[in-house]
């Protein structure tokens, strides 16, 4: 028999733990290539 805290509380952490991290991941490199998108339009010009 699998306990229950096994199948309850630890995959519900996991489930939105990473969505989270991944998240704010991507939207901190999507700020990045934004700043540097908008670094080079501004010296180009």
């Amino acid at each position: 028999m699998i306990p229950s805290f096994q199948t309850g509380r630890v995959p519900l952490a996991v489930k939105t733990g990473v969505p989270l991290l991944v998240a704010i991941a991507v939207a901190l490199l999507g700020a990045l290539v934004y700043l540097e998108l908008v670094a080079i339009l501004t010296t180009n010009t």
